[in-house]
């Protein structure tokens, strides 16, 4: 193929990354326009006019910041409960904390979706599994229990219990009070990556196992385990049901030491017991930590998304320079990348939970302080 109209032999400029001769910058423009409406017509893109948008010397924001404030919430979910029967509405009894700044599919961050799920008295919500990982944060009420795989839970306020991708699981509430948890799932992350599978489970039978199974196999500790467990079936990514009980978390603190993060404070990771990993799920991992009251953290950021849960105390946070005032039961978003610090007013107890495994498995995770 002969260029015509092109002459490079003398080059008197240069220009969007494309040499071209002065004498010929009209009939260049024209063709240089055929060529892009003829790549186009094609699918073809030229890298060249978008290497600024790709080739970004940061993470580009993910949207913002987002507040949701327990009165409102709890407000909903119970009057949700009056109206909103399961089998009717649905097989669960969920809402969503959808942060507005973000496209679709709704969700709470990029790559995690908040929600609260209330179950009442008698009721029970059925067996499924899906591609999605999900962990349970007990917020109130006693004496509920969720079945995963077959191993009955039981749920207590500040309880954490994990249901790994494509487990059987369904929840039940024998008992004469209410229970609300809060619900987070990886549906962002994996609908984004086309993975989503969904399985109704009303014609499936699941071997009951008794109640402590996979904790008394697993040692929880993590040190020593039963020769059996390495030949079991395994649980998609490595993970296990497990709980881990605010009766046993809640002393730690106590335990600690001098040393804490000037971040963070008091904080404590959910580690998994089965790989040693000091994250519980392949995707998300979940934290805990401690203020002081009065104590105001540095400033970081780091790639990671995070969705907190104010468990106890009330407080300050402070992302991207946006004030963010919160109070026991509140959820608040920080998006990944973004500078942020908290303050205590009183001894403050943060539940939370993020995209560290993940962004760490794809080698991309980093942390940067502010100066």
């Amino acid at each position: 193929m002969i260029l015509k109209g092109c002459f490079f032999s003398k080059i008197d400029n240069f220009e969007g990354g494309l040499y071209m001769s002065s004498s010929s910058a009209p009939e260049f423009e024209d063709n240089l326009e055929a060529l892009y409406r003829d790549m186009e017509a094609e699918n073809v893109d030229a890298l060249w006019r978008r290497e600024g948008e790709l080739l970004t010397r940061e993470p580009a924001k993910t949207g913002l910041p987002y507040h949701w404030e327990w009165e409102k919430i709890e407000s909903l979910l119970l009057r949700a409960g009056q109206l909103v029967q399961l089998g009717s509405g649905g097989e669960r009894r969920v809402l969503r904390l959808v942060n507005p700044s973000l496209e679709a599919p709704a969700s709470t961050t990029h790559t995690i979706s908040s929600t609260l799920q209330l179950l009442l008295p008698g009721e029970s919500a059925p067996l499924h599994r899906h591609s999605a990982a999900a962990i349970r944060f007990i917020i109130s009420g006693r004496g509920a229990f969720t079945e995963v795989e077959g191993e009955r839970i039981e749920m207590e306020p500040g309880d954490l219990i994990l249901t790994p991708n494509w487990t059987w699981h369904s929840h039940h509430n024998p008992t004469n009070e209410q229970i609300i948890w809060m619900d987070i799932i990886d549906t962002p992350m994996v609908l984004r990556l086309k993975a989503m599978f969904f399985e109704s489970g009303r014609n499936q039978q699941v071997q009951e196992k008794p109640v402590g199974y996979t904790v008394r196999r697993s040692n929880k500790a993590g040190m020593i385990r039963p020769e059996l467990l390495r030949n079991a079936a395994p649980v998609q990514g490595g993970a296990l049901p497990l709980i881990y009980r605010w009766a046993e978390v809640e002393p730690i603190f106590q335990e600690q030491g001098a040393e804490r993060s000037p971040y963070d404070g008091d904080l404590l990771r959910y580690a998994n017991p089965l790989t040693g990993d000091h994250h519980t799920l392949p995707t998300m991992g979940c934290a805990i930590q401690r203020l002081h009251c009065g104590e105001q953290t540095l400033t970081h950021r780091h790639l990671s998304s995070t969705v907190y849960y104010v468990m106890r105390g009330q407080g300050m946070s402070t992302v991207e320079g946006k004030e963010i005032r919160w109070r026991q039961g509140d959820v608040i978003t920080i998006p990944t990348w973004a500078w942020h610090s908290h303050n205590a007013d009183q001894e403050a107890i943060l539940f939370s939970i993020s995209d560290q495994p993940a962004m760490e498995k794809l080698g991309w995770y980093r942390e940067e302080a502010a100066e």
